[in-house]
């Protein structure tokens, strides 16, 4: 059975990167996305809300469908403006929608899922840590929420043989 890796974001432009380089390895991608925009062949796209439980679980059926899924990519995220002082509570309650609490969803999932020797990569910003995303202050928090989300799975899921790693462009 082949392995296979989930990429949320899947079509935007890390997403998308990452996925055409995994492929090549020989792994089955699912690049799941709100985007519905062609993926390369071979892949597979899965629309998907990182918001919803739902279609959380939907991606990770289709998936496991294709083999066994030992990879999940957490690309997917938005970045509005959030200037200081603007009081745009919508903007901020998006951003942290779906950039922290889709990803910690998309974790919980997988820690339930993926079996031995499997990995989760969440991807961050150095803009977490250096605060130059000007007028962007929820995604730049968003970002360092994942930051310790990486850090929380890693400890709960290391003995279950799942790595947690996070990377920030």
């Amino acid at each position: 059975m082949n392995d296979v890796a989930i990429i949320t974001g899947g079509t935007g432009a890390i997403g998308e990167a990452v996925g055409g380089t995994l492929q090549n390895t020989g792994l089955t991608i699912v690049a799941a996305d709100l985007d519905e925009s062609p993926v390369p062949v071979g892949q597979f796209f899965q629309p998907c809300n990182v918001t919803d439980p739902q279609s959380l679980t939907a991606l990770f059926e289709r998936a496991e469908s294709l083999g066994t899924v030992r990879h999940v990519i957490a690309c997917h995220g938005v970045l509005l403006e959030t200037p200081v002082g603007s009081g745009d509570s919508a903007a901020v309650d998006k951003v942290l929608n779906i950039n922290l609490n889709g990803v910690a969803h998309l974790c919980d999932m997988a820690a339930a899922r993926l079996p031995q020797n499997s990995c989760i990569v969440l991807i961050s910003s150095v803009t977490s840590f250096m605060g130059r995303a000007k007028n962007a202050y929820a995604y730049q928090a968003s970002k360092a929420g994942v930051e310790s989300l990486t850090r929380t799975f890693a400890v709960a899921c290391g003995p279950k043989g799942i790595r947690v790693n996070c990377i920030a462009p």
